[in-house]
């Protein structure tokens, strides 16, 4: 281990990127975290191998590591943030840096912690896996990768969270927070936050729209004329997903489940605990190498991720980028993904997807549809279902909502028309939220875009999707399509039909 530094002559400059830190007033002495030099120089906050309780500077410079107390820049003395800090002192920091070999070693050295801990199949410790490694470059993210643990208690959530911690970036572990410490810590530090029980933690509703919030890099948060960044990587247990598929949506779902093993170890093991250590100073090392960039990851070109999908696949595949296998099988475990996602649509958005979708099947040249006998329509759906009716205007919202927008109003009242762009958005909804089943005859819809499995064979997408359904999955989809509700004729009118021919023809399968 290289000897401490307590004094580096370097040309004065004028100002560094990528800094963080606390100037402390009346004094050349700056507290930092983290900076990067206009010469490339990189200075990193880690814990003091020779005392936990303190922090200390890692210097990399030229390819190489140097640990200084204190670090000379011009006129500035750059200092660490202090480690007696009341929640730094609990945030897991790195002792050093280590070199790590080729990329695969550091990859399995990584994953072994989870199959050492946790009884996890392949594609979520995989998941894990990439989500940990990547965690070390919230710089080079545009979207913070959330991961969401969900199974019943005694299925290894917490245990989870306490594996993700020893690998983590400046990992903070917790049961509760309140929302101003979490942007007091997030601002201060960036760490990467690992909340247990987290519906039962402080304020749900306020925390749901705080993790929502901070997902994206760049959004400033305002509190009490501060401002505050509190984007970053984090993790969550739940007992079930929560109803907010905003949040879900932006997360790597991992299914936990009891485990009947008898080989796992504690993460407080020592065994674990000294190999921990060891990994950590590797992944730092990695940081280190890498920070100023890797290339974007490919997307396999039979995978299609969009959205949100595409943003946790940039995050979880960035530190694998090199690796155009790791990067592919990500890809489609990512893909997945749809799999495990909630239902995204109100019981009114669905009914009404569902009446439009039946429509312009068995209507395929209908030039539009009139807004009050679609409203009478979705309203007979409803109410057979125990659900709230809407009036003409709620349904003119609902539409909005759902980007169909081509409506006119006649001297009969509104009719969305039916042209090929409707069309399409129309069954570009039911594949996003996975409601309809596709028409044989239909030439707008195929089989391969409502299909996860559709992409090529891989050992962990199968392994993955073993996970994901039960034996049962396929019949029960099989049966669906039985349904007389799918072919069932539905009267929906133009804008010259009557309301009364529109009621109750149209049937929404119970689900």
């Amino acid at each position: 281990m290289a000897a401490f530094i307590n004094h580096i002559e370097i040309k004065p400059v004028v100002g560094t990127t990528h800094c963080w830190g606390k100037i402390m007033e009346s004094s050349n002495i700056v507290e930092i975290d983290f900076a990067q030099l206009p010469d490339g120089t990189l200075i990193e906050m880690i814990e003091d191998p020779a005392n936990p309780g303190r922090s200390i500077l890692a210097v990399y410079r030229e390819r190489t590591v140097s640990l200084a107390e204190r670090f000379e820049d011009g006129t500035r003395n750059l200092v660490p943030l202090p480690r007696t800090d009341r929640v730094l002192q609990h945030v897991c920091l790195a002792q050093g840096a280590e070199a790590h070999g080729a990329l695969l070693d550091l990859v399995g050295a990584v994953g072994s912690f989870f199959n050492m801990c946790l009884d996890l199949e392949m594609p979520w410790r995989m998941l894990l896996t990439a989500y940990a490694m990547s965690t070390w470059f919230p710089e080079q993210l545009q979207a913070a990768p959330y991961v969401a643990l969900v199974g019943p208690p005694g299925s290894g959530k917490t245990t989870a969270l306490r594996v993700l911690n020893l690998l983590c970036y400046r990992s903070l572990l917790t049961a509760d927070i309140t929302s101003a410490a979490f942007y007091e810590i997030s601002h201060r530090i960036r760490p990467t936050i690992l909340l247990d029980e987290t519906l039962t933690s402080g304020h749900s509703r306020e925390l749901m729209h705080l993790l929502r919030a901070t997902s994206t890099t760049g959004f400033v948060s305002l509190r009490k004329d501060k401002a505050r960044l509190a984007f970053g990587p984090k993790a969550f247990s739940w007992l079930e997903l929560p109803d907010d598929a905003a949040l879900n949506s932006r997360c790597l779902i991992v299914p936990m489940h009891k485990t009947a093993r008898t080989d796992l170890k504690s993460p407080n093991h020592p065994t674990i605990l000294a190999f921990a250590k060891k990994v950590r100073m590797q992944l730092q090392q990695f940081r280190f190498e890498h920070f100023n960039g890797f290339p974007a990851p490919k997307i396999p070109a039979d995978v299609k991720l969009s959205g949100r999908q595409l943003d946790l696949y940039r995050a979880v595949a960035l530190p694998v980028t090199q690796d155009e296998k790791l990067c592919e099988i990500l890809a489609r475990l990512i893909e997945q993904q749809n799999e495990l996602q909630t239902a995204v649509l109100s019981p009114a958005q669905a009914t009404v997807l569902h009446v439009l979708y039946s429509w312009i099947h068995e209507k395929p040249k209908a030039p539009a549809v009139g807004l009050r006998g679609l409203t009478a329509a979705v309203n007979s759906e409803l109410t057979k279902r125990g659900e709230s009716i809407v009036n003409e205007r709620k349904m003119g919202n609902i539409l909005t909502s759902l980007s169909l927008t081509n409506r006119q109003r006649t001297n009969t009242g509104y009719i969305l028309f039916l042209d090929p762009s409707t069309r399409e958005r129309i069954h570009a909804n039911a594949r996003d939220h996975r409601t309809e089943d596709p028409v044989e005859d239909c030439k707008i819809c195929s089989p391969t875009d409502v299909s996860v499995n559709s992409a090529g064979p891989q050992v962990a997408r199968t392994e993955a999707a073993k996970t994901e359904k039960t034996p049962s999955a396929p019949s029960e989809r099989g049966e669906r399509r039985e349904r007389p509700s799918r072919t069932r004729k539905t009267r929906l009118v133009n804008s010259t039909q009557s309301t009364s021919d529109l009621r109750g023809r149209s049937r929404l399968p119970k689900r």
